[in-house]
C-alpha cells in the first residue's frame, strides 16, 4: 500500500504494576515517510513523522517533544523502520513462527537473549497479524520487562479523506508550548 488511514486502538499492560490501559484514535500513512498519529481518546496527543520532523504533541501538558533529527530516530527504532520501509529485517529479531490462512497472516518474532543490552532491540518479542478481510493489522509488543502493548489498526477511508484534506503532516502546535527534545528523555 502507498497510503492508507484509519483507526486505531492501542492497549498497554503492565505485569510489575497491573496497570492496564487504552488509547484510541486516527492515523494516516504515506510511504515511505510520513505518519500521523492521533489519540482522541482518552486524551488529545498528536504524532507526526515526515523526513523534515518528528513531533509528538501532548495538549493536556501543552509539551511538544521533538527530534531534531528525525532519520537518526528512524535507524534506532525498528518499529518506525518497519512501518517505512515493511521490512521486517530492521527488527533485529528471529522469525520464530509464520503462518498464512486465507483469513489471516501471523508473524512471531523474538529477540535472542543475548539481545537484551542491544538498545536496537527494545522488544522481547513482537507479532504481527494481518487480517486481510477485516483491514486490519495488529501488532503487538513485549519488552524485556514484560510490558505489552497491542496495536490494533483498521484501514477507513473517511480517515484518510480527511487527513488528506486537512494536510495533517504540516499540523502546527501552539507556539507557547514547552518544546523538549527526545534525546532530553532518554538520559
Amino acid at each position: 500500500m502507498a497510503r492508507v488511514g484509519g483507526t486505531f486502538v492501542q492497549s498497554s499492560e503492565n505485569p510489575a504494576t497491573h496497570r492496564k490501559s487504552q488509547e484510541s484514535g486516527r492515523f494516516a500513512w504515506v510511504r515511505p515517510d510520513r505518519l500521523w498519529w492521533q489519540y482522541d481518546r482518552p486524551e488529545a496527543k498528536i504524532f507526526v513523522w515526515t523526513p523534515e520532523r518528528m513531533e509528538f504533541y501532548v495538549e493536556a501538558d501543552c509539551i511538544v517533544y521533538y527530534e531534531s533529527q528525525p532519520q537518526v530516530r528512524l535507524q534506532a527504532h525498528p518499529l518506525l523502520a518497519f512501518v517505512r520501509d515493511c521490512d521486517f529485517s530492521g527488527l533485529a529479531m528471529e522469525l520464530r513462527q509464520f503462518e498464512a490462512k486465507p483469513d489471516e497472516t501471523r508473524w512471531v518474532f523474538e529477540a535472542p537473549p543475548t539481545a537484551e543490552t542491544d538498545p536496537r532491540v527494545p522488544w522481547s518479542r513482537v507479532v504481527i497479524q494481518w487480517r486481510p478481510r477485516a483491514l486490519e493489522l495488529v501488532v503487538e509488543t513485549t519488552d524485556w520487562l514484560r510490558q505489552r502493548v497491542e496495536y490494533r489498526l483498521r484501514t477507513d477511508v473517511r480517515v484518510w479523506a480527511e487527513a488528506d484534506r486537512n494536510d495533517v503532516w504540516h499540523v502546527q502546535f501552539p507556539s507557547t508550548c514547552e518544546r523538549v527534545p527526545l534525546s532530553e528523555l532518554e538520559q
